[in-house]
This record gives structure tokens, sequence and C-alpha cells, in this order.
């Protein structure tokens, strides 16, 4: 099948317009053929903490939330587009998972907040506790947000759980540029899976992100890229074949030695 991703810079704390700029690239994602489109971390709001925290929506009224719906439904595609989330009190970074008929199958809360200067999530957000996934056709996906890149234990969670497709929502930063390529690229290379990448652009407050989307297939080759700076769609086929024909070769998931680990993180 096809899968689409979309980098581009969402407009601080402006939802209404950046849905129908979403809704847009739907469009054209289903225009060619995509059966799943990735959209980035928080492409409801823009990514600065304390609009994140004014702006956010509980998902029941959100306006954003059910655009992406109406947008799947009209173009027979899922969606998967990082937002906010308000439950009472507390804000999310999120993920929604939308089927072509429109309906909410996969639902992610960031699990790893940044703790860094100067974005400091864990001062505004609540970080999430489950992993999520959702079956697309013959593959099965799984849902992490920016920061999380850095944990391996997460994407390793997901692949010995059989999961194929790893979907990346994210706004990573310009002086981290290196960290992104080398993270996403060891996340496909080490778990023997496909990897789609989508990174904001452009610049909220003090941050400006670094771009490079990218879909990597389960050998850590990169079939499509975006640039650093500039907006837009890349589209690359895969096949749960190709993760097959890989893991043919060694599988390195099978000579795992759990027992060997036991303790890992055990205080001293």
């Amino acid at each position: 099948m096809k899968i689409g991703v979309v980098q581009f810079a969402a407009k601080l704390g402006q939802p209404a317009e950046n849905a129908q700029r979403v809704q847009q690239y739907i469009g054209k994602a289903s225009s060619q053929g995509c059966r799943l489109i990735l959209f980035p971390e928080m492409s409801d709001t823009g990514y600065e903490m304390e609009t994140i925290t004014r702006s956010a929506s509980r998902w029941e009224e959100d306006q954003f939330l059910s655009t992406l719906q109406d947008a799947a439904k009209k173009h027979d595609i899922y969606v998967v587009s990082g937002l906010s989330e308000r439950v009472g009190s507390d804000v999310y970074n999120a993920v929604a998972a939308i089927n072509p008929s429109g309906k909410v199958i996969g639902h992610y809360r960031k699990i790893h907040l940044f703790t860094g200067a100067p974005v400091h999530e864990e001062r505004y957000l609540k970080p999430g506790a489950n992993t999520t996934t959702f079956q697309v056709d013959d593959l099965l996906c799984g849902v992490m947000v920016c920061y999380d890149l850095r944990f391996p234990e997460l994407s390793r969670l997901y692949a010995i759980n059989g999961v194929q497709l790893l979907l990346i929502s994210s706004a990573f930063p310009f002086p981290r540029l290196s960290h992104w390529k080398t993270l996403v690229a060891a996340r496909a290379i080490e778990n023997q899976i496909f990897v789609a990448a989508a990174n904001r652009v452009g610049q909220d407050g003090p941050v400006t992100f670094c771009g490079a989307s990218q879909i990597l297939d389960p050998f850590g080759t990169t079939l499509s890229s975006c640039s650093e700076v500039g907006e837009g769609l890349i589209v690359s086929e895969i096949t749960a074949e190709r993760i097959s024909e890989i893991r043919s070769g060694f599988n390195s998931l099978q000579d795992r030695r759990p027992e060997m680990y036991k303790g890992l993180d055990s205080t001293p």
C-alpha cells in the first residue's frame, strides 16, 4: 500500500486554519493513491506550551478532530495526526488515528515528555501511560511522538508485539537535526520494521523545527524524504513482504536474549 507523510508549519494558535490546510493535504494524498497519511505533532495548535494549554479542546467538541474525521470519510483514507487533547484540567500531547469511516481507532498520548529548555513539556502537560496499535489492511501500526524516539524500549516493545509500521509524529528542532535522522533510522534498523516520521518545519517562539520527514524500510533504507525547511507531501509504497524479506537474511528480534536483560532498570 502507499502511505503519505506531510511536513508543514502549523499556524500557532489557529486550529481552524490548520484544519483547512490539513484537509487539503488529505485530499492530495488520496489523489496519489495513499491508504494512510501521517501529520506532525500538535498540527492543530502549533508547538508552544502556553498556546497549547490555552487552545486545547476536548475531543468530543474539537473541530480540528472532526475535520480530520470528515476528510477521512470523504477521501476513504486512514488519517493519523498529532494534536492536543484536554481532559478536565489536564492537557495531553496526543495522536488520533482515524479510519476511512471517520472513526477514531487509535488514541495515543505522548509517554515521554520533553524536560529540556525552553520547552519543558512536563510543566504544562500530562504524560500518557499506554502504547497504541491499530490495523491498516495487512500491517499493524504503532504510534509514538517526538521525544519518545529517544527511548528505544518503546519501539522495541511495539516490534516484539508485532508492529510492522511505526508512525512518528514530531516537532523536532534544528539543533538536533543529526539526532533526528540517526534515531529514525536506528528505530527502523534495530527493529526491522517500516518507519514513517512526520516532522514540523517553521518556527514557534524560540524553537525552529528541522523538517527532514522521511519513510524508511526495514533495512533502514530511505524510501522518501523531505527537505529541512520546505513544506510538502512524500509518498512511498510499503509491503509486509519486505519485512519478511529482510528478516529472512537474519532476524534480530528472534536472536534476542531477554533473560540477559532482566534487572536492566533496577535501582542498585
